[in-house]
């Protein structure tokens, strides 16, 4: 397991596979890839969707900083039987920023190439949610909140969408590939 974390022996800042996956959650990679997805949902034309993926990734990262500081407080931390002096972990922010990037990029993504990034997605999300682990930064708790977060902010953006598109006269703006919910 120890050779397949190290990128190289020789490397000399001694960095491990889980840890250059684990940074693809930090800020500027996470602002980076949005950046990409609403440049490709713009490009489509699909504003609607470029928001909802917007929408996605700052709700559930803001949920997730929200949540850590609620939940830093030693009194909450003893009352579920953890360590007062241990810092915030739960959720694991790193694993937000990854999985509602992989959630962003499906509301994006052509109908055709849907499943394949959804694929492309949890990959990415389950390869930095592993890596926080391996590294020691969070529990496997911290990770699975993170994802169930995401999940939330994902079917609800999803929901609204919908609802939206079922109010619109067909032929204003509703593609015919996309199924809608029967009024």
């Amino acid at each position: 397991m120890r050779i397949f974390l190290r990128l190289a022996e020789d490397q000399p800042s001694g960095g491990t596979l889980a840890d250059a996956i684990a940074s693809l959650g930090d800020p500027l990679p996470m602002l980076v890839l949005l950046a990409v997805a609403c440049l490709l949902g713009l490009l489509r034309g699909r504003l609607g969707s470029v928001l909802a993926a917007v929408l996605v990734v700052v709700g559930a990262n803001v949920t997730t900083q929200l949540l850590k500081a609620l939940l830093a407080h030693p009194r909450v931390k003893l009352a579920i039987g953890g360590d007062p002096l241990e810092p915030n972990t739960f959720p694991s922010g790193h694993t937000t920023a990854a999985a509602s990037i992989a959630v962003a990029y499906a509301f994006v993504a052509p109908a055709a190439l849907r499943d394949l990034t959804l694929a492309l997605g949890v990959a990415f999300a389950l390869a930095v949610g592993c890596s926080v682990v391996v590294i020691g930064w969070h529990y496997p708790s911290d990770v699975l909140g993170a994802y169930l977060i995401v999940a939330c902010w994902g079917f609800a953006v999803l929901a609204a969408m919908r609802a939206i598109a079922s109010r619109r006269p067909r032929g204003m703006g509703v593609s015919s590939r996309t199924p809608l919910p029967s009024p």
